[in-house]
C-alpha cells in the first residue's frame, strides 16, 4: 500500500503541479499493446504508453482509451458518431492487473528516445492531461487510442520512416476481419452497419488505427538517422490466460431457422391465415426498424465507413407500409402492391450488385436474410393480389 501511495503522490505532484519537471535521465517510455478481448469494445485490442521513472519511483500508464458513460446524452452521441474520449493515467500495476483478470495478454516495446525526445513527449502528455485538453472527439479509424500515440511519438521524434508506404494490401474490412470470428454476432452486426467505403484499400499509415499494426509499425520504423524507434525485443508483461475464452453461438444457424420459418408461413398461408398475417407483420416491422437504423448510420451519423450501404436495399424503412396498410378491399391496396414490387426489385438489385459485381462485401447471414425476405415479399404479394 505504501508503494501505491508514494506512486500516486509523485504522479499528482509531477502531472498536476510540476509543469517544469522534465523526464529524468533514468526514465523510459514503453509502447503498451493489449491483446484483443471477447467483448465488442475490446475486439481490436488497445494501445497505451508506459512511463517508468526509477529515479522518482514513478510508473504510470497514459491511456487515450477512456470515456465517461455519465456524459449527457452519451448513447445518442455514440450512435451519432460524436463520442468524446479522454486521456487518463493510472498506475502501471493496476493497469496490467485489470488485463490479467480478463486473461488478456499485454506486451511492451521499449522506445529508443533521446533525453530531449523524452522531455518533449512527457511534456506533451502532461499538457494533454489538463482538464481543458484531455477530451478529444473519437473516431475509430483516425483518432483513437492508437493513432493518438502515433501522433504524440511523431511529435517528439520528428519524421518517422515507416517500413511500408502508400497503399496496403488490405481493405478496411479485411483489417477488421482479422480480429473477428466471421461466424459471430459481432461480425454480422459490423458487416451490416459498414457500407461500401469499408471495402476501399487502406494505406499503410491508416492501418495504424489497430493496436497490433501500430506495434508492428513502430518495431520496423526508423528515424532519419536510420536508427530503429524500438529498442530490443518485445516483452510479455501479462501472459494470455486461455481459460477466459468463451464460446458464442453461431448466428448462421439462427438465420437458417428463420428461413425455415418463412417457408413454413408460405406453406400454412391458406390454413392459418391470421397467424401468417401476424407473422408477416412481425417480420416487416423488424425489417423496417433495422432499415431505419441503417439509414440513420448512412445519412446522418458521422461514423466513418457507414455510408453507401447496400444493406439498405434489404432492410427498408418503407416496409412499414406493409404493416399498416390493409389487404384486399382497401383503397390503398394498389400502393401496397407497388411497394412490394419495388422491394422485390431492390432485392434483385442488391443480389446482382454485391454477389455478381462485388460492389460491397456482404456477410453470408445477410444473403440468407435476403432469401427469407424474398419469400416473404412473394407471400405478401400472393395474399394481396387482386
Amino acid at each position: 500500500m505504501n508503494k501505491h501511495i508514494k506512486t500516486l503522490f509523485f504522479t499528482l505532484l509531477i502531472i498536476c503541479f510540476g509543469s517544469r519537471v522534465q523526464a529524468s535521465s533514468e526514465s523510459t517510455f514503453y509502447l503498451i499493446t493489449c491483446e484483443p478481448g471477447d467483448e465488442i469494445y475490446s475486439l481490436f485490442g488497445h494501445s497505451a504508453l508506459r512511463y517508468e521513472d526509477k529515479q522518482n519511483n514513478l510508473d504510470i500508464v497514459f491511456n487515450y482509451g477512456l470515456f465517461n458513460f455519465d456524459t449527457p446524452n452519451f448513447l445518442w452521441k455514440f450512435v451519432l458518431g460524436e463520442t468524446d474520449y479522454l486521456l487518463g493515467y493510472s498506475e502501471y500495476e493496476r493497469f496490467t492487473n485489470a488485463y490479467s483478470k480478463n486473461g488478456r495478454a499485454v506486451y511492451q516495446d521499449t522506445l529508443r528516445l533521446t533525453k530531449k525526445e523524452k522531455d518533449i513527449l512527457f511534456k506533451n502528455l502532461r499538457i494533454n492531461l489538463k482538464r481543458e485538453n484531455r477530451i478529444y472527439r473519437y473516431n475509430y479509424l483516425r483518432n483513437n487510442c492508437s493513432t493518438k500515440l502515433e501522433e504524440q511519438v511523431s511529435k517528439a521524434v520528428g519524421k518517422i520512416k515507416w517500413k511500408h508506404e502508400g497503399a496496403s494490401t488490405y481493405t478496411f474490412r479485411d483489417l477488421l476481419d482479422q480480429y473477428m470470428n466471421y461466424y459471430s454476432w459481432d461480425a454480422v452486426g459490423i458487416y451490416l452497419a459498414l457500407g461500401a467505403p469499408c471495402d476501399e484499400v487502406a494505406t499503410w499509415k491508416e492501418t495504424l488505427f489497430l493496436p497490433e499494426y501500430l506495434q508492428s509499425g513502430f518495431i520496423h520504423a526508423k528515424r532519419s538517422s536510420e536508427k530503429t524507434i524500438v529498442l530490443g525485443n518485445t516483452q510479455v508483461v501479462v501472459k494470455k490466460n486461455t481459460s477466459h475464452q468463451s464460446g458464442k453461438s453461431n448466428p448462421i444457424y439462427i438465420f437458417i431457422l428463420l428461413l425455415g420459418v418463412t417457408i413454413l408461413l408460405f406453406v400454412l398461408k391458406n390454413k392459418y391465415h391470421t397467424a401468417v398475417s401476424i407473422g408477416l407483420k412481425i417480420f416487416w416491422l423488424t425489417n423496417a426498424l433495422a432499415g431505419i437504423i441503417l439509414c440513420f448510420l448512412c445519412f446522418i451519423s458521422v461514423h466513418p465507413l457507414t455510408g453507401y450501404n447496400m444493406n439498405i436495399l434489404v432492410f427498408c424503412p418503407i416496409n412499414l407500409v406493409l404493416i399498416f396498410l390493409k389487404t384486399k378491399g382497401s383503397k390503398y391496396i394498389h400502393f401496397k402492391m407497388r411497394v412490394l414490387k419495388l422491394y422485390m426489385f431492390s432485392l434483385i438489385i442488391f443480389t446482382i450488385t454485391t454477389l455478381v459485381f462485388g460492389i460491397q462485401k456482404i456477410h453470408t447471414v445477410i444473403y440468407i436474410v435476403t432469401a427469407a425476405y424474398a419469400l416473404l415479399a412473394y407471400l405478401e404479394y400472393r395474399i394481396n393480389k387482386i
